[in-house]
């Protein structure tokens, strides 16, 4: 689940799955799924209310060939 700061959640994944909530700005938020370093440093990751290490992305796009 992302959770930007003032902005309703977005709910990700399959139903049932584990769930982390990833917590911070927008700009923040953006840059991590992008692969980037956040610029603010306000994202916090928690798993049944528990602070966890954000989780690690899977390469994007997956499975889509690279186009010349």
């Amino acid at each position: 689940m992302l959770q930007p700061l003032g902005l309703p959640a977005v709910s990700l994944g399959t139903p049932g799955g584990r769930s982390t909530a990833i917590n911070g700005m927008l700009t923040d938020i953006a840059a991590w799924l992008a692969g980037r370093t956040p610029t603010l440093g306000s994202l916090r990751a928690t798993a049944a209310a528990d602070g966890v290490d954000l989780p690690e992305l899977l390469p994007w796009p997956a499975g889509v060939p690279a186009t010349r």
